[in-house]
């Protein structure tokens, strides 16, 4: 048995547990430093579009190529009515327009902006910098039915 500088077993035991919360704490640490480190590009994208919500909104759009209140809230697990504030608030600033599709309400990127094909790329860009991860769960979404009889 290791010798931890105690000699009773209890004691003994007592320290690894010891030493395992250390080495929870000092892990713990190591996450946060390396989500500082990866939301750090993530925080100037947030600063350039506004916030975070900002953000969700115009790389759904750019991806899908037009999105709705529900659809880009619930792909992000936002609330309608913060994406609803953002993209009217983009809207205002005629960075996107919005037409009706029945009664669903589309927005899209304003044709007519200025800097629609510099903002267009700089969206694509980020788009690509996106973990395999995140682009599955939120911007490989289904558009249209599977064919009938099409194998899983």
């Amino acid at each position: 048995m290791a010798n931890f500088g105690v000699n009773h077993p209890i004691q003994v035991y007592q320290k690894l547990i010891h030493l395992n919360h250390n080495m929870i704490h000092m892990y713990q640490k190591l996450v946060h430093m390396y989500h500082l480190l990866v939301h750090k590009e993530g925080d100037m994208y947030q600063a350039l579009f506004g916030n975070r919500v900002a953000e969700f909104c115009l790389l759904y759009i750019a991806n899908y190529g037009q999105g709705h209140i529900r659809g880009i809230a619930r792909t992000f697990g936002i609330s309608p009515g913060q994406v609803r504030l953002q993209l009217e608030r983009l809207e205002s600033g005629g960075i996107l327009v919005n037409q009706f599709a029945g009664r669903t309400k589309l927005f899209r990127i304003n044709p007519r902006l200025a800097i629609k094909v510099e903002l267009t790329a700089l969206l694509e860009k980020t788009l690509a910098l996106v973990s395999e991860e995140d682009n599955e769960k939120y911007f490989r979404e289904r558009r249209r039915p599977r064919r009938t009889g099409k194998s899983l």
